[in-house]
């Protein structure tokens, strides 16, 4: 939203969950709306044009699986459905295939968002694997 407000015009976005990819067309009507996994995003052939021309491309690959709260190491490399009628999933790569689509699309800027136990404990391994360009 604050996007938005500071007059950007959203294109689009990419959702694995059918009920938020809802909530988000309805608060922002995207232009190009991906209902899918990352994963999926990524071997897309065809993506309009406009999205290799982004100035700004934000994201936040999901942090559960880096959350201080619990035990989260159990959770790594499980695959796993987190909500009624999501895809069964494993999260902890995902910050890495949102990283492949900032390589694939090429925005001029992009932000990643996520937890300080991504750099914390077992994890902190993640941020060294991290770097891009």
């Amino acid at each position: 939203m604050g996007y938005k407000l500071a007059g950007y015009d959203l294109l689009g976005n990419c959702e694995i969950d059918p009920q938020m990819m809802k909530i988000y067309r309805k608060n922002h009507n995207p232009k190009y709306p991906f209902l899918m996994d990352i994963r999926d995003f990524n071997k897309m052939e065809n993506l309009p044009d406009e999205l290799f021309d982004l100035d700004i491309f934000d994201g936040s690959p999901p942090c559960s699986v880096f959350s201080i709260a619990g035990d989260r190491e159990k959770a790594w490399g499980k695959e796993k459905a987190f909500r009624e009628g999501q895809a069964k999933q494993s999260l902890d790569d995902l910050f890495f295939h949102y990283l492949d689509a900032v390589e694939r699309l090429r925005p001029k800027i992009f932000v990643a968002e996520n937890v300080k136990g991504m750099v914390s404990g077992n994890a902190k391994g993640y941020r060294k694997e991290c770097r891009i360009w």
